[in-house]
């Protein structure tokens, strides 16, 4: 969907802090950044798109530290 509103201005800053920030979440197993936002300087109608991959539940008690099947 294309919006016609810019993205805002601390939008290279709050892309640089993703990364720390996704790295304290435990349940995070990794995350990408993918399309326009991956090309610098951003325009001010890139998109921003971003990959989580969680750990279920069943798996995050079991200690297990892979993706289920």
């Amino acid at each position: 969907m294309i919006h016609k509103t810019s993205l805002p201005k601390d939008s290279e800053e709050r892309l640089r802090s993703l990364g720390p920030a996704l790295q304290q979440c435990s349940g995070v197993l990794f995350a990408y950044l993918f399309g326009g936002a991956t090309v610098s300087p951003l325009k001010p109608l890139s998109d921003v798109d971003v990959a989580v991959t969680l750990m279920t539940l069943s798996i995050w008690s079991r200690g297990v530290w892979r993706p289920s099947a």
